[in-house]
């Protein structure tokens, strides 16, 4: 028996280069250090805790471990934070966002709308996290979610072979050929321009009917295993004779097998959810624009 997993909605992802810029812009603010406390650390007084996490300061601004792991990608990585290339890189990029700066990059137009673009993913990201952080899923809620998958996949899959050729009369001389005795998988071989196939004998291994195109999925369905199609069938590939060799029930995978597929989908779905809400509530205006 065959096993099948669900279908995922499409990923939702960002750049990440883009959270990197992100993520290192916002990690930059901070205040500068008072006289005292920098007078207390250069002669071994007591220093507090926010000096015991600052681990470098460039013209003033600190760099703290907070910083580093967030630069890291890390939550929590105890002696990342010592690592002196972790920091030596922050210090580099802090010391070129300043130049940047101080040039007055972060002003022009280009910059300023890439900049907005940087910090609509960081936080549209983020607010996706923050959703499906508070979505509260029940046993309950994965079961109807699995019978509902289960009732949307095929009950049966098909092992065929076929010869795809470019014209009809091509396509109804290999049939007379067929009906003379000659074998498919030698015609196909031959003949055949699908190139993935025809080196099997024009085997293409298990598939459900859906994942075809229309015409060779509803041909595929008529026939019984050890037929052929009477007819050259079109596609928008071309014309396909279809031998059908055998066919297999689908069973569903157990739910435990896919329980991380079905949280992915519920929650992928409460996120589309929200969207639309917030369309409805939104004022969004298109302005029509003369065709080019």
């Amino acid at each position: 028996m065959a096993a099948s997993t669900f279908p995922l909605p499409a990923p939702r992802g960002l750049l990440a280069a883009a959270i990197l810029v992100a993520v290192t812009s916002l990690a930059a603010c901070g205040d500068g250090p008072r006289d005292d406390e920098r007078n207390g650390h250069e002669t071994g007084a007591a220093t507090t805790t926010e000096d015991a996490e600052i681990l470098a300061r460039i013209d003033g601004e600190p760099i703290t471990r907070a910083d580093v792991f967030t630069y890291s990608g890390l939550d929590d990585a105890p002696g990342m934070a010592g690592d002196d290339g972790v920091l030596d890189e922050l210090i580099s990029l802090r010391l070129l966002r300043q130049e940047a700066e101080r040039r007055g990059l972060h002003e022009e137009e280009e910059t300023r709308r890439i900049l907005e673009m940087v910090r609509t993913n960081f936080l549209a990201s983020e607010m996706m996290e923050r959703m499906t952080a508070e979505l509260e899923l029940t046993e309950d809620d994965l079961r109807a979610e699995y019978e509902r998958q289960v009732e949307q996949m095929a009950a049966e899959e098909y092992r065929a072979r076929h010869i795809l050729v470019e014209s009809e009369e091509t396509a109804r001389d290999l049939l007379a050929e067929l009906e003379d005795g000659v074998s498919f998988a030698e015609l196909a071989e031959a003949h055949s321009t699908d190139p993935g196939s025809a080196q099997r004998g024009g085997d293409l291994g298990w598939f459900e009917a859906g994942r075809m195109v229309p015409a060779f999925s509803d041909a595929v369905q008529r026939l019984e295993p050890g037929e052929t199609t009477t007819d050259p069938v079109e596609s928008r590939f071309g014309w396909h004779l279809i031998r059908l060799e055998e066919t297999r029930p689908v069973d569903p995978p157990p739910m435990e097998d896919v329980r991380a597929e079905l949280i992915e989908i519920l929650e992928s779905r409460a996120i589309q959810e929200e969207i639309e809400r917030l369309r409805e509530a939104a004022r969004i205006e298109i302005p029509e624009r003369p065709a080019n």
